[in-house]
């Protein structure tokens, strides 16, 4: 293993910048001073490293009866430790066989008492695997392997409150294969001896443990089932799955309870939890299930393309047969209330818009060459959804909801009169190198296209202005149309099949990806206060549960 002086250096700089902490008070014998929140306000923080790649923080431990003693735990760096709140740290885990850890762990009842768990618990395309569990009784100087050497990753580690002798840890398991060590261990004697308390399948694993900090005999579980594919890919073979869930016990692993109750009910990815501990009867649970992000069958189509005004949303563009242009919608109208509800840009127009289901009928206020116009419009259903059974992208006209370039020209090899066509650019989810070679293979077809256009002539060159013109317009502000089909990066540099559009020659370039979910130009995933407007199901989609 590998890991670099510097940048944890860097790393070791930047904790201590980022966490401030009263405990500077307490370490100079001083009394607490409190700070005036215009004075708190003014902090502003940045990055002062590691300029260069390192291993992701897994996971942070703090004693808390003294917090400016805290462990920070690295995917592939080893384990980092400071007694005065990050002003100095050490290295403590470089001489174990393996320096990827998953979660560490402190023992509130005695500071000595540290378990680390070896295995990066985050299931990406490039991960590290470990040998089992670590326990140090001297503050983290000496550690001593203590078993469950083929879980390969560790998910979580929970000590119990006042007994450090009881321990659980959650094994996520081998990541590209199954395998039965894995799930739910216990011990009540400080490792000598482990129990597998809760197992479900040799494909799913424990994420996720949290003990009720009044009531240690409570216990909550994630588990998780997913499965990296043999290439290393970004996205993995399985995502989601039935073994995914939350467990119970409220007899210290004696007997389990799979909680079903207002959780979705669809396929689950992962799963984070937290007890709010003024009052542990409030759980929070982060969930991922496979319905994140998607539209509902429902989904409701407008059938235009519109941007910002001065006030409400201009329309720039109407989808021929749509609902918009049987309604009497015109280029140029300006959407200034969806059913009496005043919209000031055209993101709130379609904020309005998504509240409402296909086959509902709504009434726009709309100024025409600055007179009022009434105008009612029957939604339909989005014809992605009819369409396509790729992973439809929400109707958006909203600025910033990235579209492939690609799109914009359609796939020209089809003719250029799919206008617009495409949907939202994936920008999670890809490697540098990835990235780096399609911009590569971009920038050689923009090349090849300039040539090309040059030898077609006045004719093309009108075309090509024409289109280009109504591209601008597309990445301004999107329109709904059906999701272009995903094609393979070869035949991007050879898709320069010819079409018609006007009287001028076309070129093809299918260049764009099929949108795994609405908003992924925007956020990676949903857009912001989504969740409520996918109807009576908006709970199948994820999100924050309590």
């Amino acid at each position: 293993m590998f890991r670099s002086d510097f940048a944890f250096k860097g790393v070791s700089s930047f904790v201590a910048i980022l966490i401030l902490s009263s405990c500077f008070s307490n370490a100079f014998g001083q009394e607490k001073t409190k700070v005036s929140k215009d004075w708190s306000d003014q902090i502003k923080f940045r990055s002062i490293g590691p300029a260069n790649m390192m291993g992701r923080i897994t996971a942070l431990a703090v004693y808390e009866e003294d917090p400016c003693i805290w462990w920070a735990a690295s995917a592939s760096g080893g384990l980092l430790k400071t007694t005065n709140n990050g002003i100095n740290f050490e290295h403590q885990f470089d001489d174990q066989p393996t320096v990827s850890i998953g979660d560490v762990q402190v023992a509130q009842s005695d500071k000595n008492i540290v378990w680390v768990g070896t295995g990066e618990s985050n299931p990406r395309n490039s991960v590290s695997w470990g040998d089992g569990v670590y326990k140090s009784t001297d503050g983290g100087e000496t550690w001593k392997n203590m078993g469950l050497n083929k879980t390969f990753q560790t998910g979580a580690i929970a000590i119990h409150p006042k007994d450090p002798n009881i321990v659980y840890v959650g094994s996520l398991g081998r990541l590209w294969g199954p395998n039965p060590e894995r799930g739910l261990f216990k011990t009540t004697d400080g490792g000598e001896n482990w129990k597998k308390i809760l197992y479900v399948n040799d494909k799913t694993g424990v994420v996720d443990v949290q003990i009720n900090p009044k009531n240690p005999d409570e216990v909550l579980i994630a588990t998780y089932e997913r499965q990296r594919d043999g290439f290393d890919g970004n996205d993995p073979e399985k995502k989601y799955g039935e073994g995914s869930a939350i467990y119970r016990t409220i007899d210290a692993g004696e007997s389990f309870k799979r909680i079903t109750d207002g959780l979705p009910s669809c396929k689950l990815g992962r799963i984070g939890l937290d007890y709010y501990r003024k009052n542990p009867k409030y759980v929070f649970a982060i969930i991922e299930t496979e319905m994140i992000a998607k539209e509902p069958a429902d989904s409701p189509y407008m059938g235009l393309r519109a941007e910002d005004a001065e006030v409400g949303a201009r329309v720039t563009d109407i989808t021929a047969d749509g609902p918009s242009e049987k309604a009497g919608l015109k280029e140029g109208d300006i959407v200034v209330s969806v059913d009496r509800a005043i919209v000031h840009s055209n993101a709130g127009m379609l904020a309005e818009v998504r509240k409402k289901r296909a086959g509902d009928k709504v009434k726009l206020v709309v100024s025409r060459d600055r007179k009022q116009v009434d105008i009612e419009l029957d939604l339909a259903v989005n014809p992605r959804l009819q369409q396509s059974d790729a992973q439809p992208t929400a109707e958006s006209g909203e600025r910033g909801v990235g579209r492939e370039r690609g799109a914009g020209r359609g796939e020209r090899g089809a003719g250029r009169g799919q206008r617009g066509a495409g949907g939202d650019e994936p920008v999670t989810g890809r490697d540098e190198d990835t990235e780096a070679s399609d911009k590569k293979v971009a920038a050689e077809e923009e090349k090849a296209d300039a040539d090309a256009a040059k030898a077609e002539g006045s004719d093309e060159k009108a075309a090509d202005d024409e289109e280009k013109t109504a591209e601008e317009a597309a990445q301004a502000s999107p329109e709904e149309e059906p999701a272009a089909r995903e094609v393979p990066r070869s035949e991007r540099a050879a898709g320069r099949e010819r079409g018609s559009r006007g009287g001028g020659a076309a070129r093809g370039r299918a260049r764009t990806r099929t949108p795994r979910s609405p908003f992924t130009g925007t956020l990676g995933g949903q857009a912001a206060n989504f969740q409520d407007q996918q109807g009576k199901d908006g709970h199948e989609y994820g999100g924050v549960y309590m």
